[in-house]
């Protein structure tokens, strides 16, 4: 089984800015947000390179174990939320009044995100 990198980038960019325009104007227009232009910056970049990153190695792994391609799903998922944890941990260990809102904002992207991995890889899944 292989996955269509061209594929995945049509649908992935159209969600990725989606998902970047409607929150940055939620950011623009809700100061409680609490969300800084920097953490802002830093969380998409990351998301996106998380992302690609996920994908490519999710292709990579299809080629070749195949038949093993949902416990290889959900075990790179478990390494991309352990990453995410990582990223997230400077941002939470000084609780600060700002701690809450930038996991929210990040669990949000993050759970966006996650949807539509499992949509797409779903999607693939069904086609072998």
């Amino acid at each position: 089984m292989t996955l269509s990198i061209k594929h995945f980038f049509k649908q992935f960019l159209i969600v990725f800015f989606i998902t970047i325009g409607l929150h940055f104007v939620l950011f623009r227009f809700i100061p409680q947000l609490g969300l800084t232009t920097v953490f802002f910056t830093k969380m998409y970049v990351f998301m996106l390179v998380l992302s690609i990153a996920h994908f490519v190695s999710l292709q990579f792994i299809f080629r070749k174990w195949s038949k093993y391609a949902g416990f290889l799903f959900t075990g790179l998922s478990f390494v991309k939320m352990a990453l995410s944890i990582v990223f997230l941990f400077p941002y939470l260990m000084p609780l600060t009044y700002q701690s809450k809102p930038f996991a929210l904002n990040f669990i949000f992207v993050y759970f966006v995100f996650l949807i539509f991995d499992v949509v797409f890889i779903t999607q693939e899944l069904k086609k072998i």
